[in-house]
């Protein structure tokens, strides 16, 4: 690009002069300075990348004006009357305001005076972008908060809006000129790149925890506010430099970027902050290269997306001030929008070359369960944002992605109201969109199944007893992980930002969920079979510190014991603290623990009575009834305790059976004894999990007299 010259003014009256002279040439090259020489050599030490020539300072104007008296202000006057490109509001055009008066003059901004106390609205109704000039302790929380308000709701509020304001006169007008140069930058083409790995950068994201004077930056660096020209501060004065705790501190300053799009609440506190205005990490990123801020003026809800909207945005030539707009107006039908965003800085500056937007195209057609969207973004663009009619209603809205493309994981939509009955609907990705032609659909979003909230919430509580009593494994973790994030994914659907396949996932919320439920049964029931071949199991024992309500379930749980004929007495196990689901415990005089098993389960479990053991080999029948009105998998195992310990075959993996409504299922299993088992009394373990990862447990006792007969009492002495 082309050499800019920057011509240091000492005085309103020079100062004024030349920009009369630059607006009236049109020479964006030629930049006036508020300042003297030196004022003028220090900003063009913060662009070793440009090519910069300092020219000497004008004479002084004749006859020799008074700065203080107000006559630089009108040489500039009637030229501020002619602007097209937007307006300028300031509180008061006298000299203090001079910097901000040549800006709007320079770039063809109407200016409007301001009433006092400020009340901006109405004068500036109508127009589409506009400025804001005035001092920074003009600008407290309580009038930012009802500026926002108003641009979010009014129809006739500008759709971009900046404010220009610095610490003090000095720094604002220092604002001004980085602004200037930027322009002209971006009028020649000469646009860096955001981020760039090294070196100078068009613009930085930065999303950190921090507040108005310090922030958190990069891996482990914090960003500090403090003025880098302030001296140490006096014993009872604030000065956050005294005896500074912070590693890795680093200047705001010190940030070599054009824009800075700050994610860190209260980052814009340009008035009524805690700590004074030399201290404000807002001001300090002003104090070196960057122009312009887009930060929240107080705590937001942010989230990753939103992160990558803000980016997607930049990338895609969104204009600072209609990022900052989009940002504060996202909802969604029946949802308030929370609007933070600020832009301190020209709102119609872009972080790419704004030309790139003029290839996008759409095209909608509506339909009686939606409307089409037909999109070709532009080359590189990392968002696409159209405006669309309202639709009538209370329902919700989201986006289905009708392009294959879309559906790939990483793509988002926003949805953000616009004042009056429009609403823009913006999908983007982290990283550039596809060529396209992409089809999207604006469509009521799918009402949520509470059933399937549920039904994950059971399985999960359920979870916890299985690995309580088991242990857990890498793929219970897993299975059980997929239950949690899909019900976090569609519990608060259609969320103002989401990804796109949300809406296909809501409509298969049932099905994912039972396939996720699927592979968390058969992850738990490996688990036990794994579990059992190694340990001795007493799973009433076991699981009882979960149940703090332990009592006699009544006579109608009371009964003869199917394996042995003795009175057996049912316990119901409750948990009122963590709502663990009840359990019935049937004990029989004789047996002991015989039946384990979830309360008002559809499948009832039954096994057949095993006689005294005197092969090398047992078979059980297990019988199962399904008295719901739903078809039901399972997984069954059974086993001896310790099996894989003493060598026990037949059965080394939980079986998968489905039982239809009504249907009574019948299946046997055989277990192989080893040769040098000794006679015992052993304890047949019988696991199922249901389809609700509801355990079901069986238990009886069968005594083992194995060297009863000559062969196995043969096989015992020879191995003794």
């Amino acid at each position: 690009m082309d050499a800019l010259t920057l011509l240091p003014c000492p005085d309103g009256p020079r100062f004024a002069a030349a920009v009369r002279a630059a607006a009236l040439a049109g020479d964006l090259h030629s930049i006036p300075i508020s300042g003297t020489a030196r004022d003028a050599r220090a900003l063009a030490a913060l662009y070793p990348d440009l090519p910069i020539r300092i020219a000497p300072a004008p004479p002084p104007s004749a006859p020799p004006f008074d700065s203080a008296s107000g006559l630089a202000v009108d040489l500039l006057s009637d030229l501020w009357q002619m602007g097209t490109a937007g307006t300028l509001a300031v509180a008061d055009p006298g000299p203090d305001s001079l910097p901000a008066l040549a800006y709007a003059v320079l770039t063809g901004r109407r200016v409007v005076a301001l009433p006092a106390p400020l009340d901006p609205f109405a004068a500036l109704c109508g127009s589409g972008t506009a400025l804001i000039a005035t001092p920074a302790e003009a600008l407290d929380k309580a009038f930012i908060a009802r500026l926002l308000d108003w641009q979010t709701t009014d129809p006739e509020a500008p759709d971009r809006l900046g404010l220009l304001t610095g610490r003090d006169a000095a720094q604002t007008a220092r604002i001004v000129a980085r602004l200037l140069i930027l322009r002209a930058c971006h009028a020649a083409g000469h646009v860096l790149p955001a981020p760039a790995d090294k070196g100078p950068a068009e613009f930085l994201l930065i999303g950190a925890h921090g507040n108005e004077m310090h922030l958190g930056y990069g891996e482990e660096d914090v960003l500090c506010g403090r003025r880098h020209a302030l001296p140490p501060q006096p014993e009872g004065r604030f000065d956050c430099g005294r005896a500074c705790q912070i590693e890795n501190r680093r200047a705001a300053q010190s940030l070599d970027a054009n824009t800075v799009l700050l994610m860190s609440c209260d980052g814009f506190t340009p008035s009524q902050g805690l700590a004074p205005r030399d201290f404000s990490v807002l001001f300090g990123l002003l104090d070196g290269r960057p122009a312009a801020v887009l930060a929240p003026f107080k705590h937001v809800q942010a989230n990753a997306p939103l992160l990558i909207l803000i980016e997607a945005l930049a990338r895609s030539a969104a204009p600072l001030g209609e990022i900052a707009h989009t940002l504060n107006r996202i909802g969604n039908t029946g949802m308030l929008p929370d609007p933070a965003f600020l832009v301190l800085g020209d709102p119609d500056l872009c972080t790419v070359p704004p030309l790139a937007r003029d290839t996008q195209g759409a095209e909608t057609t509506s339909t009686p369960r939606g409307t089409v969207l037909r999109i070709t973004p532009a080359p590189q663009a990392h968002a696409v944002t159209l405006p669309l009619p309202r639709p009538a209603g209370d329902t919700p809205l989201a986006v289905l992605p009708m392009t294959p493309a879309l559906r790939a994981s990483g793509h988002f939509f926003a949805l953000a109201p616009t004042p009056g009955e429009g609403i823009e609907v913006t999908v983007f990705r982290d990283g550039a969109l596809d060529p396209g032609p992409l089809e999207v659909a604006l469509v009521p979003a799918a009402p949520l199944d509470s059933r399937v909230l549920a039904t994950g919430r059971g399985a999960l509580s359920r979870l916890r007893l299985i690995a309580h009593v088991f242990g857990s494994s890498p793929a219970m973790d897993t299975a059980g992980k997929d239950i949690a994030d899909l019900m976090h994914r569609i519990a608060a659907f259609p969320r103002p930002i989401e990804q796109l396949d949300a809406l296909p996932l809501a409509l298969a919320a049932p099905a994912l969920m039972q396939a996720r439920l699927d592979a968390l049964r058969r992850a738990a029931a490996l688990r036990i079979a794994d579990h059992l071949g190694e340990a001795r199991v007493w799973m009433s024992q076991d699981h009882a510190a979960l149940y703090p309500d332990l009592r006699r379930a009544g006579p109608e749980g009371d009964g003869p014991c199917p394996h042995c004929g003795t009175q057996a007495f049912a316990w119901r196990y409750r948990d009122p603290v963590a709502e663990h689901p009840a359990r019935d415990v049937t004990i029989c005089h004789r047996c002991g623990i015989t039946a384990d098993l979830p309360l008002a389960a559809a499948l009832r479990v039954s096994m057949s009575t095993l006689p005294e053991v005197r092969g090398s080999a047992l078979e059980v029948s297990v019988r199962i009834d399904n008295t719901g009105p739903e078809a039901a998998a399972l997984s069954l195992f059974l086993q001896l305790n310790e099996w894989r310990k003493l060598g026990v075959g037949g059965l080394a993996e939980p079986v998968e059976l489905s039982v239809w409504p009504g249907e009574t299922l019948r299946h046997g299993v055989a277990l192989t004894l080893p040769p040098q088992m000794q006679d015992d009394i052993v304890s047949l373990q019988l696991f199922m999990v249901d389809a609700g990862l509801g355990l079901h447990f069986l238990s009886q006792k069968t005594l083992l007299n194995l060297t009863a007969q000559p062969a196995r009492r043969r096989a015992v002495e020879a191995a003794e």
